[in-house]
């Protein structure tokens, strides 16, 4: 989900990346790719972003979950935490998560679930 540069960053966005981190780390339910029974996806990990409603407000902290969650991913698949232009930045309080930020962390997603 590309978000552009007028759009307000939600609650639902951040969902949108939690469910898709989850699926990557959390427990198998099917292949990711095609969703197959008798194979699996998931690293059985435990998520540590935790789950929002529609109208949270997100946090500092819990966006930080959602890329600590991301990197987790990223170094069993790559070997390595995200760097050069796929380096994922801490986000500190009062920072505003906007379109460039919100499309990386969409970006490191694709590239675990293309390794």
């Amino acid at each position: 989900m590309t978000v552009t540069a007028d759009e307000i960053i939600t609650a639902v966005h951040y969902e949108a990346l939690r469910n898709k981190v989850s699926r990557i780390l959390g427990t198998p339910t099917g292949s990711w790719s095609t969703g197959s029974i008798g194979t699996t996806a998931g690293y059985n990990q435990p998520v540590s972003a935790p789950v929002k409603l529609i109208n949270d407000t997100i946090t500092s902290t819990e966006w930080n979950a959602v890329r600590n969650d991301i990197i987790k991913c990223y170094v069993h698949q790559v070997g390595n935490e995200p760097q050069g232009v796929d380096e994922l930045s801490e986000i500190i309080v009062g920072d505003t998560i906007d379109a460039a930020t919100y499309n990386l962390f969409e970006s490191v997603i694709s590239t675990i679930t293309a390794a």
